[in-house]
């Protein structure tokens, strides 16, 4: 699911030099299962594979993505969540997107 109100337009022409990025964010279960959560570019409608991170705590745990790169330009990227099973909430806290330089 997209999460309403974590969009964020990042244009990589703002970031001249930088190496990767990394999704941060704190990340639950509340039952059982495992909790995903990616960045999306939204612009484009595709998702940023190398963003996503899981969890099977059921307390916030902080969990940090590979590293990865944005396609060139100006975008739009959301923030996508979801459980393995249906039905089980998940949820997440502090997300950020880290510039490696």
């Amino acid at each position: 699911a997209n999460i309403s109100g974590t969009t964020v337009t990042i244009d990589t022409a703002d970031y001249s030099g930088y190496t990767s990025m990394q999704f941060e964010a704190n990340i639950q279960i509340f039952q059982v299962g495992t909790a995903y959560a990616r960045v999306s570019n939204k612009t484009d409608g595709t998702s940023i594979l190398s963003s996503e991170i899981s969890t099977t705590s059921t307390s916030y745990t902080s969990v940090s993505s590979a590293k990865f790169n944005l396609p060139g330009g100006k975008k739009d990227y959301q923030l996508q969540l979801k459980s393995q099973i249906t039905g089980y909430a998940a949820s997440v806290q502090n997300a950020r997107i880290k510039v490696n330089f």
